[in-house]
């Protein structure tokens, strides 16, 4: 974080992951992958960073991850949050 803090969420503890889409772009970071503990906490990536594609890789292979929605939620401009996955698919 910006002021020196860490945010994380382990694999064990992964309960949700959405992609947060604001309509901020082209010039200014607008998708962001929220990942989710069970315990409340969790972690914003920006769709920028440098370890986002190694990340995306990761998570498109958890068990009843939504490619379709994962894919919606990266093409569009909507002011929108898209659950592509959650814990034992609830």
């Amino acid at each position: 974080m910006a002021d020196g803090s860490e945010e994380s969420v382990t694999w064990s503890e992964l309960s949700a992951v959405v992609v947060r889409v604001i309509p901020e772009g082209p010039w200014n970071e607008d998708v962001f992958l929220m990942l989710a503990a069970a315990d409340g906490t969790g972690t914003a990536v920006p769709s920028g960073d440098p370890a986002a594609d190694a990340l995306i890789e990761r998570l498109q292979t958890l068990p009843g991850f939504d490619h379709d929605k994962f894919v919606e939620a990266m093409t569009t401009d909507a002011d929108e949050a898209y659950v592509v996955w959650k814990a034992n698919g609830s």
